[in-house]
């Protein structure tokens, strides 16, 4: 833990949480590098990265793409393509591993799997059934809510309860600038499409200048939501409404029929559903398909 705000500050890595660590040091006025052995958000959504990138360019973050470093001495950073930045403190954000050496798991029946997560059941208990596990210990993704939930489904178990860990789908935050939340997938495949509605068009974020952004809704041929993104100001509160919808199985017209409170930033979620069926209110539908 940081106690001050570093001058200069190097982050291994270009995942969400060198993201969010790179824009909040930028923000407090940190010179900030991001070393990507590929490039920023890689796994994620184009559309949505490239509103971040835009984003920390702006914030003065500079991405150095498709290198590694080599080095780091007196307070400057060598590249493997000979580069050089000064840096006086270093971040690696290289990703996460689960926490079960050291526990003594061997004493126990309990078993693990080839990249080291405990293997539990649909009601979490492990090998060895006295003991049960939830969290990043046993999977992705390492989010702290899954653990949650995980952790009442577990307590049920304990007491005897018949229960067991179904849930659906687990929302992910990127708290970047603006956020970036996503439940289920919004990637066209076979019997699914996707469509997305700028944030350029909700009142609210044309009020509060933030417009950039959009919500996208991914839905098969019966128009039953299969994912969510949302890019905007506010969106890790958004994303509770996709998830609901998803664990409920709803459809388009369920959420284009449902009020939404205007002016707010969940409007996207209602007119991204109305696009989709050919509706939009606040903008023209032929925009709208991916």
């Amino acid at each position: 833990m940081l106690d001050h705000i570093p001058k200069s500050l190097a982050i291994v890595g270009a995942g969400y949480v060198a993201v969010e660590l790179g824009t909040l040091f930028a923000k407090f006025g940190s010179e900030v590098h991001i070393i990507a052995r590929s490039d920023v958000l890689r796994t994620f959504d184009k559309d949505a990265v490239a509103i971040i990138k835009k984003r920390m360019q702006e914030l003065g973050i500079a991405v150095h793409a498709g290198v590694t470093p080599v080095s780091h001495e007196g307070g400057s950073v060598t590249l493997n393509n000979g580069e050089k930045f000064n840096a006086d403190t270093i971040v690696v954000a290289i990703g996460l591993s689960p926490y079960t050496k050291g526990l003594e798991l061997e004493n126990t029946k309990v078993e693990l799997d080839e990249k080291g997560f405990i293997k539990v059941d649909s009601a979490l208990r492990t090998a060895d059934t006295n003991i049960l596990a939830v969290g990043d210990v046993i999977g992705e993704p390492m989010l702290a809510h899954k653990a949650m939930r995980q952790g009442i489904v577990a307590a049920e178990a304990a007491s005897g309860a018949n229960t067991s860990y179904d849930n659906i789908v687990v929302p992910a935050v990127i708290f970047s600038d603006p956020e970036v939340a996503i439940a289920g997938s919004v990637e066209e495949a076979d019997g699914i499409k996707v469509t997305k509605f700028p944030m350029t068009a909700i009142g609210r974020a044309i009020a509060l200048d933030a417009t950039k952004g959009f919500a996208k809704i991914a839905y098969d041929s019966d128009n039953v939501v299969k994912g969510v993104e949302i890019v905007s100001d506010d969106a890790s509160s958004m994303i509770s409404e996709a998830a609901l919808a998803m664990e409920m199985g709803a459809t388009l017209e369920d959420i284009a029929d449902t009020i939404h409170p205007h002016p707010t930033y969940s409007e996207a979620m209602q007119e991204a559903a109305e696009a989709a069926l050919g509706r939009p209110m606040h903008f023209f539908y032929g925009a709208q398909k991916k």
